[in-house]
């Protein structure tokens, strides 16, 4: 059932967000405003700061789908998307990610989905930080703006990945970087 679901997630878009005791569904959106700008004053902590690794960057996705052209009984088909640019940058080897999208059989929907799989691969940042009970509001899935000079963050927008309450009563966020116009699929 859990893989059922992540399945469905992954081709919407999605997220699965815990919230007061329920699970809520939080489809990620193309320019979303952010709910709440962070400062030095709601920051308690230190900012933790991870980027992606070369192993999880990606320049060519291969997506197994059911082609329902005439004649194929919705075999599987493949669709290979490739990024001459990020091919470029990683000195001419291929980062290969295969995946399967069985729930999508439109080809334009597949290129997108792939497009931004690729992208989101490239922009991979996260943070994590103690913030003040001026934030308990914020929920996973929204998108806050985190200012800190000392990180050269302006505005910067991220998206809220988690939040929990520790032993000593402090509200930790993981955060991941919104880049806002980076196309979503969600047709």
């Amino acid at each position: 059932l859990y893989d059922n679901i992540l399945e469905i997630l992954d081709v919407c878009n999605g997220l699965l967000i815990f919230v007061d005791g329920k699970y809520k569904m939080r489809i990620k959106q193309q320019n979303e405003v952010a709910v709440q700008t962070i400062n030095y004053d709601d920051i308690m902590s230190t900012i933790t700061v991870s980027k992606n690794q070369k192993a999880a960057q990606r320049n060519k996705i291969s997506i197994t789908y059911n082609n329902p052209t005439d004649g194929t009984n919705y075999n599987e088909d493949l669709l290979v998307i490739e990024n001459a640019t990020y091919l470029a940058e990683d000195s001419d080897t291929t980062l290969e990610e295969n995946i399967e999208i069985l729930l999508v059989t439109n080809v334009a929907l597949l290129t997108k989905l792939g497009n931004y799989k690729l992208d989101s691969s490239r922009n991979q940042m996260t943070i994590v930080f103690v913030g003040s009970h001026r934030l308990m509001n914020i929920e996973p899935g929204e998108i806050i703006n985190i200012n800190n000079e000392e990180l050269g963050f302006v505005n910067k927008p991220f998206r809220v990945l988690s939040t929990s309450i520790s032993e000593d009563n402090e509200i930790e966020f993981k955060c991941g970087v919104y880049i806002s116009d980076t196309e979503i699929p969600n047709e």
